[in-house]
């Protein structure tokens, strides 16, 4: 797990519940990445300054190819497509 001020990794879907249901009131950003992506290593030092800037926010990141994110994605109700420089999609607490 993290602490604030930090992007939290979630390894297994059971993380990602963890995190949704404990800061459901929280303001959540998710980093939908991949190990083998160049844009998402780029990206990753800036959301892990805005994560130290942000402590009020909770930053997750997720290995798309660790996890199966289109599951989490249909049942979440995230519905847009994400990219390597983000978009906007919303998702709830099961």
């Amino acid at each position: 797990m993290g602490e604030e001020g930090q992007v939290i990794s979630c390894h297994t879907v059971d993380a990602w519940n963890h995190h949704i249901k404990k800061d459901k009131n929280k303001l959540i950003v998710v980093d939908f990445a991949a190990s083998w992506c160049g844009p998402c290593k780029v990206i990753a030092p800036f959301v892990a300054e805005l994560a130290k800037s942000m402590p009020h926010v909770t930053f997750l990141k997720v290995d798309v190819d660790e996890l199966k994110v289109k599951k989490i994605n249909k049942k979440k109700g995230v519905n847009c497509n994400f990219t390597s420089w983000g978009s906007i999609g919303t998702v709830s607490p099961s």
